[in-house]
């Protein structure tokens, strides 16, 4: 196995994404260090999201692993969370640093429809409630 080829199938496992059809909305979840290659995973799965269910999609992104991101990684995950299609996006399980660190990046980008949440419950809830 080509080493290039080992490390981009590592930096595609650090992302999960998946759709799920009871509730109609993408369940995420980034572990370790977001790079620039992580990130552009991410806002790939952004954009396959919203072309395979819609316009306006609802995330909720569980962050327990995440532990932070490099400048450029940020850069474009500021890209990612301004994508057009995110009607709603609920984050849970985020430690301070990288509470801040996401706070930072909607402000950054004029997002009001993000949230954190302790629990993933609390985070799906928020979505079903309306998003008040």
């Amino acid at each position: 196995m080509q080493k290039g080829y080992e490390v981009s199938r590592m930096k595609e496992e650090q992302v999960s994404v998946r759709w799920d059809e009871e509730r109609e909305l993408v369940m995420g979840r980034p572990t370790g260090i977001i790079d620039e290659t992580v990130a552009r995973i991410i806002l790939r799965e952004v954009e396959s999201m919203a072309t395979a269910h819609g316009p306006e999609v609802d995330w909720v992104i569980d962050l327990t692993e995440m532990t932070t991101a490099t400048a450029r990684g940020r850069t474009i995950l500021m890209e990612a969370t301004a994508h057009q299609s995110i009607r709603h996006c609920s984050f849970w399980g985020a430690s301070a640093f990288v509470r801040i660190m996401t706070n930072f990046i909607f402000l950054a980008i004029g997002r009001d429809n993000c949230r954190h949440f302790r629990t993933e419950e609390k985070a799906l809830q928020w979505l079903q409630e309306g998003n008040e």
